[in-house]
């Protein structure tokens, strides 16, 4: 999937563009196809993507206006409870009180084999800390989030792999892997 900015009338629109193959019929939104097809709008006038992600088998798209969308494969529940194996439509995922307000931050989708995953916490909580009750979790995962400034961490299967600018930020993750192991 590909997003495009296009700017008319100096208002920033976002595009979302899919290309492959949709074996649920409903992954990419509108079937198999070899060239970038643009998504059709799903969304109010006022809604834009904010970040989107595809699993194996399913999409979802995080909106400005604080939505998360789903559509594809659902057989684990990774759109949510509730919502057909099969989703050709895309729908709201059933995420239990997830509403973000201005002192939310820290948030990001990510999608993998019949899961998902969505961060986010509040702009005075302390990244460290957050990590720390996250990964003491035990559990097997695929994240990926944003940090306050933009900056990507992931974690495959409880291991941090940090895009760094800087020799005192792989310190602090050095730290902080130490704490959690």
């Amino acid at each position: 999937m590909l997003i495009e900015n296009e700017n008319e009338n100096e208002n920033l629109k976002r595009k979302l563009y899919s290309c492959g193959y949709d074996r649920y019929n409903g992954l990419l939104r509108h079937g198999n196809t070899y060239e970038f097809t643009e998504i059709e709008s799903l969304f109010a006038n006022d809604d834009h993507i904010l970040d989107f992600s595809c699993g194996a088998g399913h999409t979802l798209i995080l909106t400005t206006n604080n939505y998360v969308i789903g559509f594809g494969y659902n057989g684990s529940g990774q759109l949510g409870d509730g919502i057909e194996e099969i989703q050709k439509i895309p729908i709201l995922a059933r995420i239990p009180e997830l509403r973000f307000n201005e002192d939310i931050s820290n948030y990001h989708l990510s999608c993998g084999f019949q899961k998902s995953f969505l961060y986010y916490s509040p702009s005075f909580s302390n990244l460290e800390e957050d990590l720390i009750k996250l990964f003491r979790r035990k559990e097997f995962c695929n994240i990926s989030f944003k940090t306050k400034n933009g900056e990507i961490i992931e974690a495959h299967k409880l291991i941090l792999k940090y895009r760094l600018k800087d020799e005192n930020q792989i310190e602090k993750l050095q730290e902080i892997i130490s704490k959690i192991n």
